[in-house]
């Protein structure tokens, strides 16, 4: 599921990098929004700035994405078998009592 996930996400910036350069069709335009964040980029270049920008952010947040799943996985794999408790210590006490003599 993570990895589907991160494919969802890595396809959605390449496409926000595509159409930086080419408008979107009508279809779909109102997926690529540009948050009001990009307000303080240039007004003639704010468009395309804002979209690359998220293409860059959804396609590096989706590699991590990726192999933080695949790590999972790994981890997952190699683990499948249960692990023997850990060996504890016997419990040592702080004042130990006093040594009776005879």
């Amino acid at each position: 599921m993570l990895f589907i996930c991160a494919i969802v996400v890595i396809v959605e910036g390449v496409f926000y990098f595509v159409f930086a350069f080419r408008d979107p069709p009508r279809g779909v335009e109102h997926f690529f929004r540009i948050p009001s964040i990009f307000v303080f980029f240039p007004e003639n270049s704010r468009v395309r700035l804002g979209r690359i920008t998220c293409g860059v952010l959804c396609a590096g947040f989706g590699a991590w994405l990726m192999l933080f799943a695949v790590q999972k996985s790994l981890r997952d794999a190699t683990s499948s078998d249960p692990a023997p408790p850990p060996h504890q210590a016997p419990h040592k006490r702080h004042n130990p009592p006093p040594e009776r003599t005879p």
